[in-house]
């Protein structure tokens, strides 16, 4: 139940949407004050979330900073979140493919030697291919060793990645502490789940969203529908952190 209504509450986090609400409502309003109050907050909310100097200081005060590894560990634990399937069900790394990136190099480098991944299939339906089973076999392609990589393909959100990857790492006797690896927006909610489990972690952030903290001209004038897409998955993981911090599940 808890996971079909976090799918559902995504429709309404959603500030495109909120911006096309606002909109169709003053189209709709008859000439008066309340449409002149719609019209006035749907260029309030265009300007506030398509701002780069806005977006950028939220993002950079919620994202960890860059981490640098200086042991070894036995094991990083990679989150799933960065392949993409065709109606076909042949998978693709996506634009967030960073962290699988990362995970790479940092087993290519020594600092890790396993990795389980984790993710299988998020969406509601389940009927899309398992994630961790395809970024296996991309580890295996990009030179790691099959005994070397894991799939732990039953979690289908944060919290059951913590609750799955546990029992792996339990059954596989390998010993903490473990590299937790995922976006940088994500890390905030996962390491705090993966603690709240009993896991011994050090995190390492990647695919930033924007790491900009030196602004032109342009950055505070000119608007960027990018930032409308970016601002969705910031609120999304802002959202989810702290339905996570109420359900006591971080």
């Amino acid at each position: 139940m808890f996971f079909i209504l976090s799918k559902l509450l995504t429709v309404f986090i959603d500030p495109t949407a909120w911006l096309i609400l606002v909109v169709i409502l003053a189209a709709f309003l008859k000439k008066g004050k309340w449409k002149k109050r719609a019209t006035i907050f749907a260029i309030v909310l265009f300007i506030f979330f398509t701002n780069d100097v806005i977006y950028s200081l939220v993002i950079n005060a919620w994202q960890p900073s860059p981490v640098t590894l200086t042991k070894k560990y036995s094991t990083g634990i990679l989150l799933g979140g960065f392949t993409v399937f065709d109606a076909k069900g042949k998978g693709y790394l996506s634009a967030t493919s960073d962290r699988f990136v990362a995970t790479s190099t940092l087993y290519h480098l020594g600092i890790i030697n396993k990795i389980i991944v984790s993710g299988g299939d998020g969406s509601i339906n389940q009927e899309n291919p398992k994630e961790a089973d395809f970024a296996k076999y991309m580890f295996e392609q990009n030179g790691v060793k099959e005994a070397d990589v894991f799939a732990e393909s039953r979690s289908r959100n944060t919290f059951e990645n913590a609750m799955f990857s546990k029992r792996m790492l339990d059954s596989l006797h390998l010993q903490p502490p473990y590299v937790l690896v995922t976006s940088a927006s994500h890390m905030p909610r996962a390491a705090g789940v993966f603690k709240k489990a009993g896991l011994d972690i050090d995190i390492y952030p990647c695919a930033y969203q924007t790491v900009k903290s030196r602004f032109s001209f342009g950055d505070y004038v000119v608007p960027s529908i990018d930032n409308l897409v970016q601002w969705r998955i910031f609120i999304r993981e802002f959202v989810g952190y702290w339905i996570y911090k109420i359900t006591g599940k971080l």
